[in-house]
């Protein structure tokens, strides 16, 4: 059986300039009101092998420890996650005091974090004892009454305790030092040199528009996933939160002189069999149809195409939904996402290939702006969709790529924040209106932590 314990690291201070970042793919970015900083810290951890643990073991030990940083983080007065791009250095695998058999696991962290703007101080860290057994022990120690009081109520599954969990929830009675550890992490802002406010970035609106058959057109998806899985597959008749998400969004572009279109079985078909013959999927079969709506506008600069879908997008759903998603994030302008994350798992490309036979093969002729608007979705699809993204003459993916995210949980209805980057492009196509990112990041969700990545060779003018 193995056990485990964490004791604070008797050094008082890292060596933080041996632990910065130096990834190819840490991108420049533009908050609403927060900022990218470096966090940095030490701890131990001891494992009860019956022998000293290799290097390996040791290092998968504490990347389960170091996971439980999402709930803590997430839930605490002044907000931050990490980005998942941390580097572990294990300074030191010795045997424990006072013990023949359990090995002391020394480790460096160094990472980058998004955190408010005004957060000068560093993070208090709480790190599970044991990251194996950690969900069952805060359900044994609660009352009977109150038995996911250390993480959130209507998620309380040990799937997701290390996304939800914080001993410092009301009612948790998680014990310092016996179930969890303290740690002081110190952080460092980055990119302080520019101000988003005086020297913004803007969206390449110039190099939105494409010519399709001879046509200048403005392509734009918008997916919508459900809220609950089980909701009717017709928004216009559903009460689902993603269905009336769909409904408001269809009356706005409406509103705005857009003409609507029915996207038919027949043209989604099409699509599939097109995506098989290009080997990006295995099977043509679509499996299931999401409700599909073109809208159209003839503006100034080519024809604005808003294609508005909405389905099952968890990993239940259909594959119709996913087929549409890949046709997007390989042909058009702008890539829009409203929808659970399923903690990464939904829009993984790795899982989309595994799971559906899906490979979407990136175009690094044509410029995009994807928008991420699902939960945490900063740490889950940025770097990967960069790195899917990059190419010869775009090693970093950023030149023709722009990656607009969320940091922390995100309601479906809470703002209109779908039509805020719609309306951008509407605004500069009919009016020459061009907004900054700090602009429209701050017409986002601002309590969301909400910014873009990959602007650092946008224009700023």
């Amino acid at each position: 059986m193995i056990t485990h314990s964490i004791m604070k690291s008797a050094r008082a201070s890292l060596c933080a300039a041996a632990l910065l970042l130096a990834s190819p793919f840490a991108h420049a970015y533009t908050g609403a009101q927060n900022l990218e900083a470096t966090m940095t810290f030490e701890a131990k951890i001891e494992l009860d092998l019956g022998r000293a643990p290799t290097e390996r073991e040791a290092r998968a030990e504490v990347e389960l420890q170091v996971k439980h940083l999402f709930g803590a983080m997430t839930n605490a007065e002044s907000p931050g996650v990490p980005k998942n791009d941390h580097r572990i250095e294990i300074v030191s695998i010795l045997p424990a005091p006072k013990s023949r058999d359990r090995f002391e696991i020394a480790y460096r962290y160094a990472g980058t974090v998004l955190m408010k703007s005004d957060r000068r101080e560093g993070f208090t860290l709480y790190l599970p004892t044991n990251p194996h057994t950690i969900a069952e022990d805060a359900v044994a120690e609660n009352s009977a009454g109150t038995p996911n009081a250390c993480t959130d109520e209507d998620d309380s599954g040990p799937e997701y305790f290390w996304y939800f969990w914080s001993p410092e929830r009301e009612g948790c009675r998680l014990v310092e030092g016996r179930d969890y550890l303290k740690v002081t992490a110190t952080v460092a802002p980055k990119n302080e040199a520019r101000d988003p406010v005086k020297d913004p970035t803007f969206p390449e609106y110039e190099r939105l528009a494409q010519t399709r058959g001879g046509k200048k057109v403005i392509p734009i998806s918008v997916l919508i996933g459900k809220f609950e899985s089980s909701a009717s597959g017709k928004p216009l008749r559903s009460r689902d939160e993603g269905a009336q998400q769909f409904a408001k969004m269809r009356g706005q572009l409406l509103a705005m002189g857009f003409a609507e279109s029915e996207i038919t079985k027949k043209e989604i078909k099409a699509i599939a069999k097109l995506a098989k013959e290009h080997g990006e999927l295995e099977r043509a079969n679509v499996g299931g149809y999401p409700f599909a709506r073109l809208f159209s506008k003839e503006t100034r600069e080519g024809t604005m195409e808003v294609r508005l879908y909405y389905g099952d997008s968890s990993d239940q759903g259909a594959k119709g939904f996913f087929i549409l998603y890949q046709d997007a994030l390989q042909h058009d302008a702008v890539v829009i996402y409203d929808g659970h994350s399923g903690l990464g798992d939904y829009l993984s490309l790795a899982n989309l290939k595994r799971d559906r036979g899906i490979s979407p093969a990136a175009d690094p002729s044509i410029y995009q702006i994807f928008y991420f608007n699902s939960c945490t979705s900063y740490a889950y699809y940025n770097d990967a969709y960069f790195r899917w993204k990059a190419s010869a003459t775009d090693p970093r993916g950023t030149k023709q790529l722009d990656i607009i995210t969320n940091g922390l949980a995100t309601g479906y209805t809470t703002q209109d924040t779908n039509m805020v980057l719609v309306k951008a492009v509407h605004a500069w196509a009919t009016e020459g209106r061009r907004a900054n990112y700090t602009e429209l990041a701050n017409l986002l969700e601002l309590e969301n932590l909400t910014g873009v990545n990959g602007d650092e060779d946008n224009p700023r003018r």
